[in-house]
């Protein structure tokens, strides 16, 4: 099988969410009770960590940083900074960390000082444009880089319909040689006037055995489109995407509707959720338990309305931590106007289904055992007045205090519970 790291010890967690697929699993067990070991003050919003033999690797993405760290006790070993931001982790491959930014370039520096080992501008032109106070390239870079068997892939644009297209890259991972580039452009008389397909939106790319993804689009590794048939874990709006806007959700899935009566539909077919994590044969989820209810597509629960219609849905939307085994593919929806059965709203092959106390902003699984973070939830419930919005904004926007859960995988059985300090 195709791996992010050739010959990288079990243990490291070399790249965004552990691996090309982005599952946010390993099979190394965790013991629940976790205590602190080290903490480091770094300051500013910061992305999620990679962990690289004793190296932990991070960006400060307002700084335009990315730091390295001593894995046992948190000293800073290097710094190195960019001309732009970056927006998550670098992947480790080989002794080198590899990373994009919103200057339009990648980078390659040297895991043991942080030296520049090659750059490379993805964008065609160097040419700037203002983001929230800060320069940027018209054609930005996600912070993770994908490297699969030595080749390094990532994308470079806004959209496809914008400033001549978005450009999708293979590069040797070790040189920054460029074995091949693609230009994806929409045809103004090709595109899907009010859907999601027909263009291409960039994103933090994953990959499995046999393709690329980037959200719901599908390459082979010689950058060649194919058929969107393919589950994945991906969500339309990008893996970066923290405003949990109610249209939108990750998914194990293949594909995603738009508009006020489309953007449920997946959400009933396949897991889902704000957050997910899949070792292959489970996936977990942290996520709404229902989708398809009146004003939903307004953010309003089924209470505030006109109370709950249909088999399997509730008066209250709430949201819920699930597990369940990964099973076949579902059928593709009907087309035409043939009418779509309302399916249950628990997910498919459910295991369990409990609620939490928490807003779970972090997970991973860990062998069987998943960890959970975020703050308290102040509702219990999806908000359906302008108050309670105001109340959930305000907790996902804490910076203070939280806990740490770990729960069994195969029953949700609590594990342990730990306070946080930020």
């Amino acid at each position: 099988p195709r791996a992010a790291v050739a010959a990288s010890p079990s243990r490291d967690w070399p790249t965004y969410r552990h691996d090309p697929a982005r599952s946010g699993a390993t099979a190394d067990p965790v013991a629940p009770n976790l205590s602190e070991n080290w903490k480091t003050p770094i300051g500013g919003k910061l992305t999620a960590p990679v962990v690289a033999g004793d190296v932990v690797l991070l960006a400060q993405p307002e700084a335009h940083c990315l730091h390295a760290l001593h894995a046992s006790n948190g000293q800073l070993l290097w710094t190195y900074q960019a001309d732009g931001r970056i927006d998550s982790p670098p992947t480790v491959f080989r002794g080198q960390a590899l990373f994009g930014s919103a200057d339009g370039h990648v980078y390659c520096v040297r895991l043991k000082d942080g030296k520049l080992a090659w750059k490379f501008r993805a964008a065609p032109l160097d040419r700037r444009i203002v983001v929230h106070d800060q320069l940027e390239s018209t054609w930005p870079v996600p912070g993770s880089v994908l490297v699969v068997d030595g080749a390094a892939y990532f994308v470079a644009a806004r959209t496809s319909y914008l400033d001549g297209g978005l450009f999708l890259y293979k590069l040797d991972a070790r040189t920054g040689e460029v074995r091949k580039a693609v230009k994806l452009e929409v045809a103004p008389e090709k595109r899907d006037r009010g859907g999601l397909t027909g263009g291409y939106l960039p994103d933090v790319l994953s990959a499995d055995e046999t393709s690329i993804f980037m959200r719901s689009s599908r390459f082979s590794f010689d950058l060649i489109p194919q058929k969107p048939t393919v589950p994945h874990l991906w969500c339309s709006v990008g893996f970066l995407d923290d405003t949990w806007w109610h249209r939108t959700y990750w998914q194990f899935g293949t594909t995603m509707r738009s508009g006020w009566g489309g953007w449920p539909k997946a959400g009933l077919r396949v897991p889902s959720g704000r957050l997910l994590v899949t070792d292959g044969t489970w996936i977990a989820g942290y996520g709404r338990n229902q989708y398809d209810i009146p004003g939903a597509h307004l953010g309003v629960d089924a209470e505030g309305v006109w109370g709950p219609i249909g088999p399997g849905l509730s008066r209250w939307t709430f949201y819920r931590l699930y597990a369940q085994k990964l099973g076949k593919a579902p059928s593709p929806p009907p087309s035409g106007r043939q009418k779509e059965r309302r399916p249950s709203s628990e997910p498919p092959s459910a295991g369990w289904s409990q609620r939490v106390p928490i807003l779970v902003q972090a997970m991973v699984l860990a062998d069987r055992t998943l960890f959970l973070a975020g703050p308290d939830d102040p509702l219990r419930r999806v908000p359906h007045t302008p108050s309670e919005v105001d109340q959930l904004a305000e907790a996902l926007e804490r910076t203070h205090g939280g806990r740490l859960l770990a729960v069994s995988l195969e029953n949700g059985k609590p594990l342990s519970e730990s306070p946080l300090a930020s």
